[in-house]
């Protein structure tokens, strides 16, 4: 094979030949200074991207700890002569300055920033220029996630400014400049980027510098969005900072256009493909082994195919080559990315980002920050003027953190901040502050989840009784507000913290109005894990009593039917199955009741009319019905119709000898069985044998038949007692099990 060329989703792409192909020849570079040529092998990317030399820096000195101790001092001292608050912010620029510097060196670290100056002449001298541009502190300050604890931002920054500080228009790039260095600083793509710096060209490399020129290139070629240049740093680290090779950022962007708002089809450029045309296993360490080496991640994806990941890598990098912010997210069997082509207009493509974008800029465990993120940072000016208040709080200006948590709610890392100090000085004062932001962030309650998680032990000593349960609804209330999303896992583990060491009776009211809260809610999500959590910890504990109380109050009133029907039905279905296996009849009732006021419910043949015998009474409709096995096709919040003269539903999986077993109430004395096969496929279930128990061990056949009617009624001549009634199909072979109904009586009137 010589190589040739396929087709692949959108674009015509060159198969690389199965024998190794001859590397070009290694270019001498005018204006790369060498550092990208260690290798035989000079990538595309890096010889059309190019990169100024940098000027001889003449040795300088830079004191991080006496500048820290010099702009404290300078605080003080303004502080000291009357000027406050209201004024600093007002007319005192210098003074912001000392606190935006102050800010800095603290969040770095002053020993960080002295090791890093002792390495190479250009950080000193740039340092000694940063600290006196008020707004590049300003921007890198607001970048989003702070850099904490490391000089890494600066020396990204100062490895671009020695090249690009004579530059004229240097200045317009300053919100791509900070934000890369907030990118390789902070965040959980830091340490990936940083690592990759250190490989070679053609390795997956990651260069800060190569991606700024890269950047400021094609936006000077126009190759970049429109709004490329309105970007702010926090909206950078999603086009700068995704964690891909830089060769496949310049290969994709090359090779990938389309217009701004089809990004969504940008991963079908690559082709899915589980298995290589070799034979190889995408779960395997050979998928890849045909690849040639000079192929960055991109090409060999779209060249030679991927799968989920790959695939949505293709995407996200494809946008984010042409300036639109774009992220890739995990998602239940797959990957996804999302992109974005305007402030708040998140897009999800291959199959993401699941109705709400995720996001790494704020806590991985937290889906919806984006959106938080998108609020937090939307006014342009008015974060600046935020993140210098900020920095003034920071440097303990009397007044400033009350401003500021006033003022910017929507900021993850401030309210930390916030919510910290208030914890070590006053409890109570935190629990009557929380309400209040609780109320603000609504919608983004896996935010408050975050937030107010390191605190819940201050909560509780702060109150007790219907206070505490009461400063619990609200945070749930707030998470009943905010969209669903599959990686909200953090329920469960909030519910066993709240309810440790309630009496029943708050239990039970709280239990039930979170029942009745969520029930109403948009998130149904969160109702399916509050509904497991419960199954487990109180059905499957021995105390459904509490369960059942709980969910029939939060089942008075109206219940509105589920928007999102199969979502909801799935909750149900889970729900049921697991109550049954705990062995509740009671939690069943409740939550099929709840199941059928959501529209949940319809069970075999609907209108279909059964002919009872008369003069007795129906007991099965208390009973609990238990199956051999599920399967996707069943029902389980039909299985309670079952039991009862109404349109009931179970569905075994493909089985030797499947069976379903009633167990009743009590042991009653059975005169009759009625048992009623669903319309379609009644062959399944031509031969049934029919059993009892009085101990739910030791079963006795009271009856069988070979080619069982529709309607199978069996009468007993003389009751018999019982307990538990099984029922099992013979067919000989593997088959399903289905019936419509399952009713089981004795002698009397009434049901």
């Amino acid at each position: 094979m010589r190589g040739g060329w396929f087709i692949f989703g959108l674009i015509a792409v060159e198969v690389a030949s199965a024998a190794a192909p001859a590397l070009p020849p290694k270019k001498e570079l005018a204006l790369n200074d060498g550092e990208f040529a260690l290798s035989g092998y000079v990538p595309a990317a890096v010889a059309a991207i190019k990169i100024p030399v940098e000027d001889k820096i003449n040795p300088s000195t830079f004191d991080a700890q006496k500048l820290q101790d010099t702009m404290a001092l300078k605080i003080v001292t303004m502080l000291k002569s009357g000027k406050d608050l209201k004024s600093m912010l007002k007319n005192d620029p210098e003074t912001i300055r000392a606190a935006l510097v102050l800010d800095a060196i603290r969040t770095a670290g002053a020993e960080n920033l002295d090791r890093l100056m002792a390495k190479h002449p250009k950080y000193p001298a740039f340092a000694n220029w940063f600290v006196r541009q008020p707004e590049l502190l300003t921007l890198y300050a607001g970048a989003g996630l702070v850099p904490t604890d490391t000089a890494e931002g600066w020396r990204v920054m100062a490895d671009i400014w020695a090249r690009e500080k004579n530059a004229k228009d240097f200045k317009d790039y300053y919100s791509l400049f900070t934000g890369i260095a907030a990118c390789w600083a902070a965040g959980p793509q830091s340490k990936r980027l940083l690592y990759n710096e250190t490989l070679p060209p053609g390795d997956n490399r990651s260069d800060p510098v190569w991606r700024y020129y890269f950047f400021k290139q094609s936006h000077q070629e126009n190759r970049l969005h429109k709004n490329f240049m309105k970007l702010r740093p926090w909206e950078i680290r999603f086009v700068a900072g995704n964690s891909w090779d830089d060769e496949s950022l310049f290969w994709l962007q090359r090779r990938v256009n389309l217009p701004p708002d089809a990004y969504s089809g940008a991963c079908w450029a690559a082709k899915y493909l589980g298995t290589s045309i070799l034979g190889a296993t995408v779960q395997g360490p050979l998928y890849y082994i045909h690849a040639p080496a000079y192929m960055g991640e991109g090409q060999r994806t779209v060249t030679l195919g991927g799968v989920c990941g790959s695939l949505s890598h293709v995407g996200c990098h494809a946008a984010a080559g042409h300036g639109i912010p774009a992220y890739t997210v995990g998602q239940p069997g797959h990957c996804a990315y999302g992109f974005r082509t305007d402030r708040g207009r998140w897009e999800g493509g291959f199959g993401g980002p699941d109705g709400g974008p995720h996001n790494w800029l704020f806590p991985g465990v937290a889906p919806t920050m984006v959106r938080l993120m998108e609020e937090a940072f939307k006014d342009d000016q008015r974060v600046d003027r935020l993140v210098q208040l900020q920095a003034l709080a920071r440097a303990d200006v009397p007044g400033a953190w009350k401003l500021l948590a006033e003022s910017w709610p929507h900021n993850f890392y401030v309210q930390r901040e916030v919510l910290a100090k208030l914890a070590e000085r006053n409890p109570k004062q935190l629990v009557a502050y929380s309400f209040k932001l609780m109320k603000k962030l609504k919608g983004h309650g896996f935010a408050c989840v975050e937030l107010f998680k390191p605190h819940m032990s201050v909560v509780k000593s702060a109150c007790a009784g219907e206070e505490l349960a009461k400063w619990y609804f609200a945070l749930h209330r707030a998470i009943a507000d905010t969209p669903p999303s599959w990686a909200c896992k953090d329920l469960p583990a909030l519910l066993k913290e709240q309810f440790a060491g309630l009496d029943e009776a708050l239990e039970t009211r709280l239990l039930g109005g979170l029942f009745k809260l969520y029930l109403r809610a948009i998130n149904d999500n969160a109702f399916g894990q509050i509904l497991e959590w419960s199954i487990e910890n109180y059905v499957a504990a021995g105390r459904e009593a509490v369960f059942a109380a709980a969910f029939k109050k939060a089942a008075e009133g109206e219940v509105t039917e589920a928007a999102d029907k199969d979502s909801a039905l799935r909750t149900f279905n889970a729900a049921v199955l697991a109550a049954e296996k705990a062995g509740s009849a009671a939690a069943v009732a409740a939550l099929s009741e709840i199941a059928a006021k959501k529209g949940l419910s319809n069970g075999y043949d609907p209108d279909r009319q059964l002919t009872l015998p008369s003069g007795m009474k129906l007991v099965s409709s208390k009973g609990l019905l238990t199956l051999s096995s599920t399967s996707r096709w069943d029902r389980p919040v039909d299985h309670r119709n079952v039991l009862r003269n109404a349109a009931g539903a179970f569905h075994t999986d493909s089985e030797a000898e499947p069976y379903a077993l009633v167990k009743l109430a009590k042991n009653e004395p059975v005169s009759c069985l009625l048992i009623v096969k669903n319309s379609g496929f009644e062959n399944r279930s031509r031969h049934l044998r029919v059993s009892r128990s009085v101990d739910g061990a030791t079963f006795f056949k009271i009856a069988e038949s070979e080619d069982t009617p529709n309607e199978w009624r069996i009468d007993f001549a003389e009751p018999v007692p019982a307990g538990w009634i099984k029922i099992e199909q013979l067919n000989g072979g593997k088959e399903v099990m289905h019936l419509r109904n399952i009713l089981v009586f004795t002698k009397g009137g009434g049901e």
